[in-house]
């Protein structure tokens, strides 16, 4: 017999359901070793236990009866795990508690159906063997675990009507409570669905419990938005923050939970994730190297005696090299006319200047426009076809006076290993002549600007850019709400600050 403990032993923790494959386990041990002796046969069923079961079967008057046989033993084992006898191992009560069990916790995913279906294929086939249910009382049974049919009508308010006829719905957009994404979907206003962890009868009842966590706290760490900012690495954070606040107003602790203020029934905004850029992102350079020079080098090169410094040749040497062979290496193309076509251009070009060029200014001026923030805070709004989101600096989200997201921060890493992380997320309402929208942005501490409008201002009104030669710029904008389309106007970007120049707005929002 192999010792307690060694890899191929029987072992039993005092764990119930294991005791019949236990009892097998010894046995075969028992079998193979040809052992006969009844009373060894008792002694090797407790020396396998841990110390408390080993001790409470050694107390047992048929362990120590050398008249008694190991058989008896083995029953008088089993009388002390009620249930476990092989012919009352499961009853029709254990069924029915399995199938209510099971009702009451709903079945959701396919893994909770195998899990439930092992176990209802484990009992019933016991108690058919045994004759104590017939398959058609089985099936019976087990119809009630799943959960019936959403009834027909409103997921929404649980009406008699069809969600998107639901005027419930249109109450809760207008309150800024809810909103439909691009596919019509009700959902959250930042474009969100309801978190799965938020209970609830209806949407309603899930979205208004949303806000009240939201409000009081508890809406639980989520997993941080990767996104990038115009050549900065955003690394993803490992946790998020769980508070929501809005600094800088003492006075107004007791608004915080009151329901959001009422917007125009506006289409929210929808964003797209970030792709994921799989390219380098960062490469070596030495301060020698100056682009400039090889387009000089090159053309110097197609005319004459190339004569240039040790400062250009290092400069250069891998490029040269690179241009030379694109000019020299044979391309495979088609014959006849088509031939002559694809060289026609590079066959008449001599190497040399044939006017005297247009000049190209070294720098221009940002383009900004003016938005109308909350009915009252006139922002420069810096436009940024680059950046990847919206950007609010701090002290302008002050003055708009609305709420902030502190768990949907990110960390900006700059080129220079400088990082600055953003304070959370804010939605305003921004008009532009008679476009209105909601926008989302993320609150930053300092910024050279107001407001920078990314990608999803330029998504959002299907912006379309018009430069001039003099560094003019227009822009064409087409309401998302059937507003109509209108062109404004752009300026150079200004140096102001809002605590040099306030302009507040007072309207009748």
């Amino acid at each position: 017999m192999p010792r307690r403990g060694d890899r191929g032993a029987p072992a039993f923790d005092g764990d119930g359901p294991a005791l019949l494959r236990y009892f097998e386990d010894v046995e075969m041990c028992i079998e193979e070793c040809a052992i006969e002796s009844e009373r060894m046969k008792k002694r090797y069923l407790v020396r396998y236990t841990d110390a408390t079961t080993a001790e409470t079967w050694e107390s047992l008057a048929e362990y120590g009866d050398d008249t008694k046989t190991y058989k008896d033993f083995k029953n008088a084992v089993i009388g002390l795990f009620p249930g476990m006898e092989p012919e009352r191992r499961y009853g029709v009560r254990d069924l029915e508690a399995l199938v209510d069990l099971w009702e009451e916790k709903g079945i959701k995913t396919k893994a909770e159906l195998g899990e439930f279906h092992q176990a209802f294929l484990r009992v019933s086939t016991f108690l058919v063997s045994k004759q104590r249910l017939s398959k058609p009382e089985i099936q019976r049974l087990y119809l009630p675990s799943f959960q019936s049919q959403r009834p027909n009508g409103c997921i929404f308010c649980g009406g008699n009507h069809f969600v998107r006829e639901c005027q419930e719905v249109q109450t809760y957009i207008d309150k800024g409570l809810a909103g439909r994404n691009e596919r019509g979907q009700v959902c959250l206003p930042n474009g969100y669905f309801v978190p799965g962890y938020v209970q609830g009868a209806t949407l309603r009842e899930r979205i208004d419990n949303y806000h009240r966590m939201a409000a009081s706290g508890g809406s639980g760490n989520k997993p941080p938005k990767k996104v990038t900012f115009d050549g900065v690495v955003i690394p993803v954070r490992p946790d998020g923050r769980k508070t929501r606040s809005t600094e800088g107003d003492t006075s107004g602790k007791g608004k915080e939970q009151s329901d959001p203020a009422p917007t125009k029934s506006a289409t929210p905004a929808t964003f797209k994730p970030a792709l994921k850029d799989s390219g380098p992102q960062f490469r070596y350079v030495s301060a020698v190297e100056d682009p400039r020079v090889v387009t000089k080098v090159l053309d110097r090169m197609l005319d004459a005696t190339v004569a240039m410094t040790n400062r250009e040749v290092l400069a250069i040497s891998n490029e040269v090299r690179k241009g030379v062979k694109e000019l020299v290496q044979t391309k495979k193309v088609g014959s006849g006319a088509t031939a002559e076509m694809l060289f026609s251009a590079a066959g008449d070009w001599t190497g040399e200047w044939t006017g005297p060029g247009a000049l190209v200014k070294d720098s221009l001026p940002l383009r900004a426009i003016e938005g109308i923030f909350e009915g009252k805070i006139i922002c420069e709004c810096v436009l940024d076809q680059g950046a990847q989101f919206i950007a609010v600096r701090k002290d302008v989200w002050k003055a708009m006076d609305v709420p902030r997201y502190d768990d949907r921060t990110v960390t900006l890493e700059a080129a220079n290993k400088t990082k600055s992380q953003t304070l959370g997320q804010a939605s305003m309402r921004m008009v532009i002549g008679p476009i209105c929208l909601t926008i989302v942005a993320h609150v930053v501490e300092t910024a050279p600007f107001e407001v920078l409008l990314g990608r999803p201002f330029y998504a959002a009104t299907a912006c379309v850019t018009k430069d001039e030669p003099n560094g003019e710029q227009e822009i064409t904008l087409t309401g998302p709400n059937g507003e109509g389309t209108i062109t404004v106007a752009t300026k150079a970007k200004s140096l102001r600050r809002r605590d040099e120049e306030q302009e507040v707005l007072h309207t009748g929002f």
